[in-house]
């Protein structure tokens, strides 16, 4: 399920639009669902699936039809019971499902969304998924040997002195305690193929919500790059209080730079050179896009990542 493709202007387009989601990925396995609540349908879904083996659910942008109507929060809160519902429907299948794996922008609390799935794992900063997202320097200098090379050689310079520029230009994201980082992929991608450093990941669009969440809280980004908080304070948020610097994490505008064990603080900062340009036009063009009414689709570096 990607709720970033489902309509969701209303809580009931929402519904309706995810039930006929859910019956559209029946029919791709010769199912036929005549329900037309999305919980009903999930179950039947689920439980016809698994005739021939457990089944594994995938959910990407979890949060989108929540966050983009962050700015009324009536609306907001009939999409999060549209989606409470469906989620809590998920429960009572746990003898039919191998695994369960969402992702999204922010980290609701378990109790506003989640309450029913109460054993899901958050692993958005778990040491093991610290690399599960976005190129490592060492699957670079495997796999893009001869972009690297024609790269080098458009810039009249070495393969080791490219890599110094990609790394200050993209690398950077550390999800984790541990120190390993890892370079944002769209941009990395975008630079080897143009063979140019440019800000791609600014140019693919700023979601509309952080743009109000700045505009609401803009006092809190002041000495952002000396920002430090403990890990309870990275924590979950709720839809009526959502701190825009723990935001600022999950969507890659800013990252971990150093973790305080004793103290168990984390020391904040931008990523990389490209992420620093980006948040520098988001601020000084985040009212002028508001007067506007932009809206835009972001590719965040990092995402909340559920497992069960």
């Amino acid at each position: 399920m990607d709720f970033s493709i489902i309509p969701h202007f209303t809580a009931e387009e929402l519904r309706i639009s995810i039930n006929k989601e859910l019956k559209l990925i029946a029919a791709s396995y010769g199912i036929v669902i005549n329900e037309n609540i999305p919980e009903e349908t999930l179950k039947a879904l689920v439980r016809e699936l698994a005739k021939k083996n457990k089944v594994v659910i995938l959910v990407d942008e979890y949060d989108k039809p929540i966050l983009d109507h962050i700015n009324n929060l009536e609306q907001a809160d009939s999409q999060r019971t549209v989606l409470k519902s469906f989620y809590d429907a998920l429960k009572g299948l746990d003898k039919y499902i191998r695994a369960v794996f969402v992702t999204g922008v922010s980290r609701f609390s378990k109790t506003s969304l989640f309450s029913g799935m109460n054993n899901l794992d958050d692993i958005t900063l778990d040491a093991k998924a610290a690399q599960l997202l976005g190129y490592t320097e060492k699957e670079i200098e495997k796999y893009f040997i001869p972009y690297l090379e024609d790269f080098a050689q458009e810039k009249n310079e070495s393969v080791r002195e490219l890599m110094v520029d990609l790394k200050k230009w993209y690398n950077g994201y550390r999800f984790s305690e541990r120190d390993a980082c890892v370079y944002n992929p769209f941009s990395l991608l975008y630079s080897l193929s143009k063979k140019k450093f440019e800000n791609y990941w600014y140019q693919s669009g700023t979601p509309t919500f952080l743009i109000h969440l700045i505009k609401n809280q803009y006092n809190s980004i002041e000495n952002i790059n000396k920002t430090e908080l403990s890990s309870d304070w990275l924590g979950n948020f709720e839809l009526t209080n959502i701190p825009l610097i723990p935001l600022l994490l999950q969507t890659g505008y800013l990252t971990i730079a150093d973790y305080d064990e004793k103290a168990n603080k984390f020391k904040l900062n931008y990523p990389n050179y490209e992420v620093e340009l980006s948040f520098t036009s988001l601020r000084l063009s985040g009212p002028f896009l508001l007067r506007q009414g932009y809206e835009g689709q972001a590719r965040p570096a990092l995402r909340s990542i559920f497992a069960e």
